[in-house]
């Protein structure tokens, strides 16, 4: 029997997420008109012929929208969350496009209600289609062996020598191979022969000439090509390319650094902070009550951290741990040993009952919120950390300090716990180097079912 490939799968998913969209949204007009003319009150007329010929045309200009911007391309086969955030910015400009048409088609007026039950359906609706579609064809098929195929080409004195391939993330098999400047001319026939769907290369591995050879390679077979820039021997950064005088230069962004992106953020934080003040209120006194019953001691946990620039200020937190939890890990050899690595512990026997349960869920943060309003945290950014960390950035950590740290980041949203100190170091230094609002937008829907599903925390 012939086994599905890579290629086949994203081929099949290509077309059948198209289908669907145009599926999913026409649905969505359909409803959205059935709501509108269920709703009691004044009454509404739109002439059903017209408004089914427009929605047939909207919904092709949805999905076009929808594909132009690549959301079939990698978000079926990357987190979910990330793709219904796609799917949401499309259909965001699609109903934008919509309300424009329907400005100028005075022929007959569309009702406010309309557009937004169908902004809502369409969203609903189409992402649970794609949800579907990865239950349903995407997931089965990677199980069976449709991952995707990365020759990672690595230069090498001697013969081809392949090392042995590695799964990764379960949707990526890496076959990694050593090679010579001389080997490139049997390099075509391994990739046929291997089904490889793409090439990775670092810029510091090869000389230009090799560079230009591998991307004639993957354009003459139309395979995915990723390079690893060599950009100052630092994480990728923000960069554009930029024409001067008629030279191509890398300019690299400054993000949170500007002073307009940083106001943008500030004020946004103080938003979101008095709406979480508001729903937070009444949950935090319950919760300090049981913390105040259940072990002796204070309600609060204040610990010293580094902010912007370097300043210091005091962390709040409900306090999980016993009172003398310090003691004990000074006593204990073990635990301190431990500590030291990542500075978490895991099974850490010094956390109550109720504390357990509150760092689960994230919600001995909560307290945090007065920390964002001083302006002294964000609700996205790096991790705050101690003085004892600082150690671990080496030169770049003027470059952590550079913006106010988050009370949930990247590394919240990648495995919290779970990750490794350097990981940890590495997404927040990613995320000041390329930070944007999309970013910040995109990890708070991704913190939610993290917390939901209690991922890495301990």
């Amino acid at each position: 029997m012939h086994r599905m490939t890579y290629r086949n799968l994203k081929k099949s998913t290509y077309l059948g997420l198209i289908l669907l969209d145009f599926l999913g949204i026409l649905l969505a007009f359909l409803l959205a008109f059935y709501f509108r003319m269920i709703i009691p009150g004044e009454d509404y007329y739109l002439p059903e012929q017209e408004y089914s010929i427009l929605s047939i045309i909207l919904a092709a200009f949805y999905v076009l929208i929808l594909h132009g911007a690549g959301t079939q391309k990698r978000h079926p086969f990357g987190a979910y969350q990330i793709e219904v955030w796609a799917v949401s910015s499309g259909i965001f400009k699609g109903t934008l496009l919509f309300m424009a048409l329907a400005f100028l088609y005075r022929e007959f007026s569309i009702s406010r209600l309309i557009v937004l039950f169908h902004f809502i359906l369409a969203i609903l609706i189409v992402s649970l289609l794609r949800l579907l579609w990865r239950v349903i064809i995407i997931q089965p098929s990677l199980k069976k062996g449709a991952r995707k195929r990365i020759l990672s080409i690595v230069p090498s004195g001697s013969n081809g020598n392949i090392i042995p391939d590695n799964v990764l993330q379960s949707q990526i098999l890496i076959t990694r191979v050593l090679i010579s400047d001389e080997d490139f001319d049997e390099i075509e026939i391994f990739i046929e022969e291997n089904l490889v769907d793409g090439i990775e290369v670092s810029e510091r591995d090869f000389s230009p000439n090799i560079l230009l050879k591998i991307a004639l390679i993957t354009s003459k077979m139309e395979l995915d090509l990723r390079i690893k820039p060599d950009l100052l021997g630092l994480h990728p950064l923000n960069f554009s390319l930029e024409e001067i005088d008629g030279e191509l230069y890398w300019t690299a962004g400054r993000g949170l650094r500007e002073i307009y992106p940083r106001t943008v953020k500030r004020i946004i934080d103080i938003f979101l902070s008095f709406i979480f003040l508001i729903i937070l209120i009444i949950p935090g006194i319950i919760i300090a009550i049981i913390i105040g019953i259940s072990s002796p001691g204070g309600v609060f946990f204040n610990h010293d951290r580094i902010g912007s620039k370097g300043k210091r200020f005091k962390l709040l937190k409900f306090r999980t741990m016993y009172a003398d939890a310090q003691e004990r890990l000074e006593k204990d050899k073990k635990l301190a040993v431990e500590f030291k690595k990542g500075f978490k512990i895991k099974d850490d026997p010094r956390i109550t009952p109720i504390g357990n349960f509150l760092r689960k869920t994230s919600l001995d943060e909560a307290p945090q919120v007065i920390n964002i309003l001083r302006g002294e945290m964000s609700f996205v950014g790096p991790r705050p950390v101690i003085d004892e960390e600082l150690t671990r950035y080496g030169e770049l950590k003027e470059l952590l300090m550079s913006v106010p740290p988050g009370l949930t980041g990247l590394w919240q949203v990648s495995g919290r716990s779970d990750l490794t100190y350097e990981e940890r170091v590495r997404l927040d230094l990613y995320y000041v180097e390329n930070w944007s609002l999309t970013l910040d937008a995109q990890i708070i829907v991704r913190t939610f079912p993290v917390i939901f599903f209690h991922r890495g925390a301990y």
